[in-house]
């Protein structure tokens, strides 16, 4: 059970969360960018395409 809400956290964290430091992007946002990936998170949950 901690192991569900800790995902759901983390997910939260990296995927939805704004970031002042971060320029108000997520950290998915500014990793996958710097990765040349793109990202979308539709309501159904994470997927990453290449740009």
């Amino acid at each position: 059970m901690a192991y569900l809400g800790l995902k759901d956290y983390l997910e939260f964290y990296n995927h939805r969360r704004i970031h002042q430091s971060l320029d108000y992007r997520t950290p998915a946002e500014v990793y996958y960018k710097k990765n040349g990936l793109y990202v979308r998170v539709p309501a159904g949950g994470l997927h990453v395409d290449k740009a």
